[in-house]
């Protein structure tokens, strides 16, 4: 995604436009469908790009939606996801100190690029773990029913044949 400096008024330059999935190709964790999780929606954009000398600020939001695997019990759980986006780009021969708590690039020329920052900002928003409910309580272990919609008599006590030695150690 390229912004042209020369675009950017006093006032700034708003963007709202979405992004296909299959554009950020750089980024293995977007393509996370051997995984469980798929992005299910185009990637929303609502920026703000504003600039002040020759630094450029970006904020906004990205949005998404994803559908992935429940960690405990594989139901298949629906998400959406917002993140926010902040970024300041400076001319690649200024880069000075900054606030660690700021994300930096650099730009030359009369154009950026921040479809790179943009994958990276998706692929960090993407949950490594999806719960169903924060209560779920999985699958059993021993014959995989799903015990948030049914019970099972399987006996869920069990002994580590490996310290039956141990039981029997009176302290």
């Amino acid at each position: 995604m390229k912004i042209k400096i020369q675009e950017i008024g006093n006032d700034g330059l708003g963007i709202k436009t979405s992004i296909k999935p299959a554009q950020l190709t750089n980024f293995d964790e977007i393509g996370l469908k051997n995984q469980g999780t798929q992005i299910t929606s185009d990637i929303l954009l609502d920026l703000v790009v504003n600039k002040v000398l020759k630094e450029i600020n970006i904020s906004g939001y990205a949005s998404l939606s994803i559908k992935s695997l429940c960690a405990r019990c594989l139901v298949q759980v629906e998400s959406d996801i917002n993140q926010e986006i902040g970024l300041v780009i400076l001319p690649a021969h200024s880069l000075s100190e900054r606030e660690e708590d700021v994300e930096y690039e650099t730009y030359e020329g009369d154009e950026i690029d921040i479809g790179n920052y943009i994958g990276e900002v998706v692929s960090i928003s993407l949950p490594q773990k999806v719960l169903c409910v924060v209560e779920c309580n999985g699958l059993c272990q021993f014959c995989g029913i799903n015990l948030n919609i049914n019970s099972c008599s399987c006996n869920l006590k069990w002994n580590d044949p490996r310290f039956e030695a141990l039981r029997n150690v009176k302290l």
